[in-house]
């Protein structure tokens, strides 16, 4: 029996594809800081960093570990939206708008 993760499938794909973005869609508005608040952007620097203090934490450090891995990767960008919010998904395809937390290489 497996136990896949679907981040790491996805990251994976985006990979293999040569994808130039990806999206993770969760139950949360993107990534938080030690204050709660939403993240708008972050560099993989920043990543690490939200990571080495521990504010990323639970399901958020897998998906912030596979958001790094797919930038080390080639990636260019990765967008982390919250699934429950109507239209996050179509504001980020149609207008590029991001929603939720953009992160992008250094």
């Amino acid at each position: 029996r497996y136990n896949i993760n679907a981040d790491m499938a996805a990251m994976s794909l985006a990979i293999e594809l040569k994808a130039k973005n990806l999206i993770f869609m969760t139950d949360q508005q993107g990534i938080w800081d030690a204050q709660k608040n939403s993240i708008k952007e972050v560099d993989a620097l920043g990543l690490y960093q939200l990571i080495e203090t521990k504010v990323v934490q639970g399901g958020m450090l897998v998906k912030v570990k596979a958001v790094m891995n797919a930038l080390k990767e080639g990636v260019s960008e990765v967008d982390i939206i919250d699934a429950r919010v109507a239209g996050n998904l179509f504001s980020l395809l149609l207008d590029n708008k991001s929603v939720g937390t953009r992160c992008y290489r250094n």
